[in-house]
């Protein structure tokens, strides 16, 4: 049973070596070692690699939510940055809306100094008008929005808008009031001064979040995501390895080595190419068993000799 095991991985190992170098040849055919010995790893008895993948996962998704924790607690006070994602946008799309609305107001080449016409001017010019006032709002909404991430993220500071007294809204301000200095915010008064300071702070804030902030967060995620992937590779090795792996790897990637350089050329034909990838298998097979009857078993004596048909 177990000389069969092993055959089949070093089987898969040789075969999986030709068909990667076939098909990177000739300028990356050496991408075949890796996959070869990945191949031949692997396959021996898959269905532990199987189990042992989601035991890895979890302990790595553990590590993961630990770390991501820290990092977060860490940065708790520039992740607000992200609301400024929504505030560009709106600005960007009525600021070009703003500029574009002068070109309704084109001039007629037969204009008169008449009733009419001036009517029909009167009518433009009041539209425009009447869309820039539109338009006010949500960029006033924009300014706001900086001031807030100025005050709440550059003075740690807090005010609350005219509109949100009042009834039951009293209730909900003391409320929100209260989480917010606990938080550690403080609350000051929205006056024009105040105002405009805080726009200022946001302003910057969200300039050097797109130049500095943005880029630090995404290098830390890439961080964080292959130190997972290294020890999501750590933990299913210390649960799948063994020396009879690092056997199949090895002999599976010698016969598929070996097919490749006697038999591969670019003349092959494809069902020649499948006799060429039977045949990597196949003499990594042989390979492996032979490798492991005899030296493993009879020279050096590192597996007792049983009875493994």
């Amino acid at each position: 049973m177990e000389r069969k095991k092993i055959a089949i991985s070093c089987f898969i190992g040789g075969a999986l070596f030709v068909v990667v170098a076939l098909k990177c040849a000739p300028m990356f055919w050496w991408l075949a070692f890796p996959a070869g010995l990945a191949g031949g790893y692997l396959g021996y008895e898959f269905r532990e690699v199987l189990r042992a993948i989601p035991v890895a996962w979890r302990k790595s998704c553990a590590w993961w939510s630990e770390e991501d924790e820290k990092v977060r607690k860490w940065s708790l006070g520039e992740l607000d940055f992200f609301t400024v994602f929504f505030a560009i946008i709106v600005f960007l799309l009525f600021s070009g809306m703003t500029i574009l609305a002068p070109w309704f107001i084109v001039p007629a080449p037969d204009w008169e100094f008449t009733l009419p016409c001036m009517i029909g001017s009167f009518l433009v010019v009041f539209s425009f008008f009447v869309v820039a006032f539109i338009l006010a709002f949500p960029v006033l909404g924009v300014f706001f929005l900086f001031a807030f991430i100025g005050a709440k993220a550059g003075e740690k500071c807090f005010w609350f808008p005219f509109f949100w007294y009042g009834g039951e809204k009293d209730k909900d301000a003391e409320r929100i009031r209260k989480k917010l200095e606990l938080a550690g915010y403080h609350e000051e008064i929205l006056t024009s001064k105040n105002f405009f300071r805080w726009l200022a702070k946001g302003v910057g804030l969200t300039i050097l979040f797109f130049v500095w902030t943005a880029w630090k967060y995404l290098f830390i995620e890439i961080g964080l995501l292959l130190c997972f992937l290294r020890r999501f590779g750590w933990e299913l090795f210390k649960l799948i390895h063994s020396e009879k792996r690092v056997l199949c790897a090895i002999d599976g990637t010698i016969g598929g080595t070996i097919a490749f350089f006697c038999f591969a050329s670019a003349s092959l034909t494809f069902p020649q190419q499948i006799l060429v990838v039977f045949f990597g298998g196949l003499l990594g097979a042989v390979i492996g068993v032979l490798n492991y009857e005899i030296v493993s078993k009879r020279l050096l004596h590192l597996v007792p000799m049983t009875n493994n048909l």
